[in-house]
């Protein structure tokens, strides 16, 4: 793995901190100093391992101030090779130095310690020091022996041995009898002997002193110590393996990692994408100051499967990360406020709902429209804008009331659309699954709401970017300026009672914002909302082309069947901008619980391009003995979907599919529905027995151009509070041959049932009794 980090050798020994960081911040922006003056060394971070490999290459080998410093890449804790020891080149040593080494090689064994003694001795006064002999070694096994000898008194340690009576009779015999056999001595008077045993005893008794003195100086006891400092260390690794388990196990059931010492210029984002490739991560928390909204240098990680946090923390812990060593550690569990189960079921049903739903709010995912809007706020504005009252608006004697909302509320939605792209807002990112959790989506508020009362209940929480509130005011977005601002707004304001009204929110789009704004003149309001009218020569004009839009995903085909999720995420994870992979796959029948994959899935990466390089580098590579094939996916838009099939039959299709109709709805309504759009050839309406309709109708248009304004203004409509959800019909076949084709099949499916059910009846038997019990017939086959 690159590293952002270099060392410098050979630094000024008057360097500082503030002095490395302004010489080097020449080749980018510096995360990490750090200088150890002593030593005349330095550890400088960047930001990216480019501002690093770009430094070295200019600064090694340069001069700060008088000193010639030495730059190169840091090496990662742990993985630095060993220093190699200097060879030295024999053939280039002189005759002199290799004599000198071969004697060096064939010394002599080392003497023994009389021999040590005798050199000692023999050696002249004048070539010894006057203090060599209080350096030399002390041998107290032999000092204890001599006094044993001399006096018969035995030196005390710390283990003393009994020296036994017979054995001590025996050395006083033979002392005495090596004394009768040696020449006589002179007889000395009392006085002369007196003298003689008192000096000698008096040298015994020194000599004793100086030598116990000795041995307390260097005690047998010395051996103690390393005892006791070898179960210190025992103790150590037991603690220390004792840790490591602790560790783990608070990993695995936490599944939550504490990371510091991370860039004040960090993000969400770059920390998302440094622990993603480990797992999947539920939760990313970079702690700010409330006050000036900077980075307090760590962060939360929250992974779905704690193996995979555990992973992150052996792999990521002491590593670098944009020029800083990361300092990873188990997290202690999420704190959350849970509900009290049996305090909510003393409630009504609707409450303990409403409660549990906000509850949810930030881990459920929404499943309306990110237009919606709230029908009583859309008769409202328009009610307000023509200076009507809402009943003069609606009409209650009218029977198409449902209708007149959807064309109020479509053209308010084409309004808003305008306004939206107008303030550097791009709609075709409401297409995405990503989402940004500083973007905020807040509906369904009353119409009187104002922009300054939304922005008032929404600094609360964090400093607020940006807040567009269209001229509609049936909705707005806000942006934060952080994330966590942004996620503790979302559970607090998700479902909140407001005005007589419900707060709906939802998390916006990633890359929502363009920053560009359209000077375009905005669209008027029309009380019909009709789409404006085109030339002739427009309609005529009908374009083939197919515009796809590029997204980060990846479509996998041809995978083994026996390929899994794991198995397709561990071939892909080590890609840059990898977030996570899926085999699609279907429950299976025959064993149910099980499912079966389909030999298909999807790759999602942060960016086009990281996409389009792992398309690259991964076609046609082989997973489980399968070639697997690469392409970009496409979203599931419906007008590219319906141009798409469109183009599939001789021209561009007429005919519109609208499904999640409401069974209240009648062929009238969609007529009158569509029919603001263009000239309607024909509406059909499947019903089912009982006279009741299926939820979905057909109309035709007379030109595609008019179908497909009908289809662009009506996708985000609700018609008696039913999202529509309108595409193109299947075209028919053009030609005569293939209808031809397809009646026969017809036909011969008709004939073929009608063949099999005969068969049926005539598998019966047919049995005719006489007056005897016999056979009268036979059985017809």
């Amino acid at each position: 793995m690159s590293t952002s980090r270099i060392f410098v050798k050979n630094i000024p020994p008057s360097s500082t901190e503030s002095s490395i960081r302004s010489h080097f911040s020449v080749k980018g922006p510096i995360t990490d100093v750090r200088v150890i003056p002593h030593r005349r060394i330095a550890y400088v971070g960047y930001k990216t391992p480019q501002d690093a490999e770009s430094a070295v290459k200019y600064f090694n080998r340069s001069y700060v101030q008088t000193s010639k410093i030495n730059v190169e890449i840091a090496r990662p804790i742990g993985k630095s090779d060993p220093l190699s020891a200097p060879k030295r080149d024999i053939q280039s040593d002189s005759p002199t130095k290799k004599r000198k080494r071969e004697e060096s090689e064939h010394v002599a064994p080392k003497a023994g310690k009389k021999f040590e003694q005798f050199l000692q001795t023999m050696t002249a006064t004048s070539h010894k020091n006057t203090w060599s002999n209080h350096d030399g070694p002390l041998d107290e096994p032999v000092i204890q022996n001599d006094v044993a000898m001399d006096t018969g008194i035995v030196e005390p340690t710390l283990d003393p041995q009994p020296v036994p009576e017979p054995a001590r009779a025996k050395e006083i015999d033979s002392s005495t009898s090596r004394d009768v056999n040696d020449e006589p001595q002179p007889v000395l008077d009392e006085d002369d002997w007196l003298r003689s045993k008192t000096s000698r005893l008096l040298d015994v008794t020194d000599d004793i002193d100086s030598r116990l003195a000795a041995s307390s100086l260097n005690p047998t006891r010395d051996a103690q110590p390393v005892q006791e400092d070898q179960a210190p260390a025992q103790n150590m690794e037991v603690d220390d393996a004792e840790s490591a388990s602790a560790v783990e196990d608070t990993v695995m059931q936490t599944g939550r990692l504490f990371v510091r010492n991370l860039p004040y210029s960090a993000t969400e984002q770059d920390l998302t994408s440094t622990f993603a490739q480990f797992g999947t991560i539920n939760e990313v928390h970079l702690s700010l100051d409330s006050k000036t909204n900077a980075s307090k240098g760590y962060a939360y990680i929250l992974y779905d499967d704690p193996a995979n946090a555990l992973s992150a923390l052996n792999a990521l812990d002491g590593s670098d990360f944009q020029g800083r060593l990361m300092h990873v550690l188990p997290a202690a569990p999420k704190r959350e406020n849970k509900l009290d189960e049996f305090a909510i079921a003393k409630l009504p049903l609707k409450q303990q709902r409403a409660i549990k739903k906000k509850a949810e709010a930030s881990t459920t995912q929404f499943n309306w429209n990110s237009m919606y809007m709230n029908a009583d706020a859309v008769i409202s504005s328009v009610a307000s804008r023509l200076g009507v009252s809402k009943s003069e608006l609606l009409d209650p004697t009218s029977s198409d009331a449902a209708v007149r909302q959807a064309h109020a509320e479509t053209a308010l939605i084409n309004e808003t659309k305008t306004f939206l792209q107008q303030n550097g807002v791009n709609l075709e990112a409401f297409n995405n699954r990503g989402k940004d959790d500083r973007v905020l989506l807040i509906k369904n508020f009353p119409f009187t709401t104002s922009s300054d009362e939304i922005r008032k209940i929404l600094v609360e929480f964090g400093e607020l970017k940006r807040l567009i509130f269209p001229p509609a005011g049936t909705l707005a977005i806000a942006e934060y300026s952080s994330s966590s601002s942004g996620r503790t707004a979302f559970s607090a304001l998700a479902y909140r009672r407001y005005k007589g009204s419900v707060l709906f929110l939802e998390k916006g789009p990633k890359d929502l914002f363009t920053g560009e704004i359209v000077t375009d003149t905005p669209t008027t309001f029309t009380s019909t909302g009709a789409a404006p009218p085109v030339s002739a020569q427009a309609l005529k004009d009908i374009s083939t082309a197919e515009p796809g839009q590029e997204t980060s995903t990846l479509y996998i085909r041809n995978l083994n069947f026996s390929t899994t999720t794991e198995r397709l995420e561990s071939f892909f994870s080590s890609l840059d901008g990898f977030l996570w992979c899926r085999v699609k796959t279907k429950t299976d029948a025959k064993h149910p619980g099980k499912v079966l994959s389909m030999g298909f899935g999807f790759a999602e990466f942060s960016s086009v391009e990281h996409a389009k390089a792992a398309l690259n580098a991964m076609n046609g590579k082989s997973i489980d003995n399968h070639s697997i094939s690469i392409s970009m996916a496409k979203r599931n838009d419906a007008v590219e979907t319906g141009k798409k099939k469109a183009a599939a039959g001789t021209g561009a299709q007429k005919k519109l599919v609208v499904k999640n109709l409401p069974f209240e709805a009648t062929k009238k309504d969609i007529r009158a529905l569509l029919g603001k759009y263009g000239s309607l050839q024909s509406v059909r309406m499947p019903k089912k027995l009982g006279n009741k309709t299926r939820g979905f109708a057909f109309a035709e248009f007379v030109t595609v151009r008019e179908a497909e304004n009908a289809m662009n203004a009506l996708k985000d409509t609700h018609l008696l509070g039913r999202r529509l959800v309108i595409d193109f019909a299947q075209g028919d076949t053009g030609t005569a041959e293939e209808e031809i084709e397809k009646m026969s099949k017809k036909v011969m499916k008709q004939t073929e049932a009608v063949a099999l059910q005969g068969l049926r009846v005539k598998s019966k038997a047919t049995v005719k009794l006489n007056a005897e019990g016999g056979l009268e017939g036979e059985e017809d086959m």
